[in-house]
C-alpha cells in the first residue's frame, strides 16, 4: 500500500506533508517533523535537516542505526503464525475471557462517530489528559478523512452491544500500524482491548502482503513501561533500532547536549503534563544521543568495516550481502 494514501491521509486533517527525497515527513507536533513509513533508520550523514524542516519545522526526530542515535525499538509482530500461545499466560487467559465476553470485527468509521468521540474523551480523562476545545472538531474530520483513506482499517470490541474499544491502523507499504487505541474504562473488566487486538492481528496475518504489525515507537513520555508491558504480553516484541533528534540549524549549534540535559530536568516536575513531558524527554534524548564528533566517527568506523569486509571479499572471491 503506497505512502501517499497516509500522506493523504493527513493532509485531510490539517497536517503540512513533504517529500524529501523518497521520504515522506509531517509535523507530528507543532514544529517537529518525522517520517514515514514509520520503520525507516535513515542516514544522519546524508540527511539535510534544513531541507526536512524548511521554514516553519524547529525540530526532526527519526529513527536510525541504534549505535547512531538513542537505542529505542519499535513494538513489532512478525508471526504469521501469531495465536494465543503467542502470549504470555497471563495476557492468554485475559484474552480468553476478552473473547468469551466481546464481540470482535470491522468498525464502519462513516457510522460510529458518537461512540468513537465518548471513547476518546472517556481515554483522555482515564489518562489525566486535557480534553482540547476542537476536540470534537478534530476527531469527526479525523474519523471522516480515515473512512475515504484505502490503507485504513478500524477494529472494535463490543460488550453486549455497545463499543468497548476501538482501534485505527494504516496500511504502509506491507506494514500495520495501529495508531490509535481507545477504550470505555467501565468495561475494561471485561478485557475488550485483549480480544480487539488479538483478532485484529490474526486477521491482518490471514493477508498474505501483510509481514508485520506495529504498535508504534518507544515514547518520548516517561512512565509508560506498563503500557509497553501490557503490549509485550500479547505477543509484540521490541524490534530495536535508534532515534536521533536534531534541531534545525542554527539552533543546533546554539543548544548543546549539557544545557538541553539541564533543561530537561528543570521540566520533570511539570512532565506529568503530556506536552512538558514531551518535550522534557525530547530534550533528555538529545542530550544522550551521540554528538557530533562521536556520530562522525561512529559514521568513519562503520565505512572502514565496510570497506574492509568488501576488500575482503574482493581478496577470497566471496559475496557481500
Amino acid at each position: 500500500m503506497t505512502p501517499q494514501y497516509y500522506a493523504e491521509f493527513l493532509q485531510h486533517i490539517g497536517h503540512t506533508v513533504r517529500q524529501v527525497g523518497q521520504t515522506y515527513w509531517f509535523d507530528v507536533a507543532p514544529r517537529v517533523y518525522t517520517p514515514f513509513p514509520f520503520e525507516l533508520q535513515l542516514d544522519p550523514a546524508s540527511l539535510n535537516i534544513n531541507d526536512v524542516l524548511q521554514s516553519d519545522g524547529l525540530i526532526a526526530r527519526y529513527g536510525c542505526r541504534p549505535e547512531l542515535g538513542v537505542d529505542s525499538y519499535r513494538l513489532v509482530i512478525s508471526d504469521r503464525n501469531y495465536d494465543l500461545s503467542s502470549q504470555t499466560s497471563k495476557s492468554r487467559n485475559q484474552t480468553r475471557r476478552g473473547l468469551e465476553q466481546c464481540a470482535c470485527g470491522p468498525v464502519d468509521l462513516s457510522t460510529f462517530h458518537a461512540e468513537g468521540l465518548e471513547l476518546n474523551r472517556n481515554t483522555l480523562q482515564r489518562q489525566g489528559r486535557k480534553i482540547p476545545a476542537n476536540f470534537e472538531t478534530y476527531w469527526q474530520s479525523y474519523y471522516a478523512a480515515a473512512a475515504r483513506c484505502p490503507a485504513a482499517t478500524a477494529w472494535g470490541a463490543r460488550h453486549e452491544g455497545q463499543l468497548a474499544s476501538y482501534l485505527i491502523s494504516f496500511r504502509i507499504g506491507s506494514v500495520e500500524n495501529i495508531c490509535i487505541v481507545r477504550s470505555d474504562a467501565s468495561r475494561l473488566k471485561h478485557y475488550p482491548n485483549n480480544a480487539m487486538l488479538f483478532t485484529f492481528l490474526r486477521n491482518r496475518f490471514e493477508d498474505p502482503t501483510v509481514t508485520e504489525v506495529s504498535i508504534g515507537l518507544q515514547s518520548l513520555l516517561a512512565g509508560m513501561e506498563p503500557l509497553d508491558h501490557f503490549k509485550l504480553g500479547l505477543g509484540f516484541q521490541k524490534q530495536p533500532m535508534g532515534q536521533r533528534i536534531e534541531f534545525k540549524r542554527p539552533w543546533s549549534r546554539m543548544l548543546p547536549g549539557s544545557m538541553a540535559s539541564i533543561m530537561s530536568r528543570a521540566l520533570k516536575p511539570w512532565a506529568t503534563h503530556e506536552r512538558i513531558g514531551r518535550v522534557s524527554g525530547l530534550l533528555s534524548w538529545y542530550a544522550s544521543q551521540p554528538n557530533g564528533t562521536v556520530l562522525q566517527e561512529r559514521l568513519l568506523t562503520t565505512t572502514r568495516m565496510i570497506d574492509a569486509s568488501e576488500s575482503e571479499a574482493v581478496r577470497t572471491g566471496s559475496k557481500v550481502n
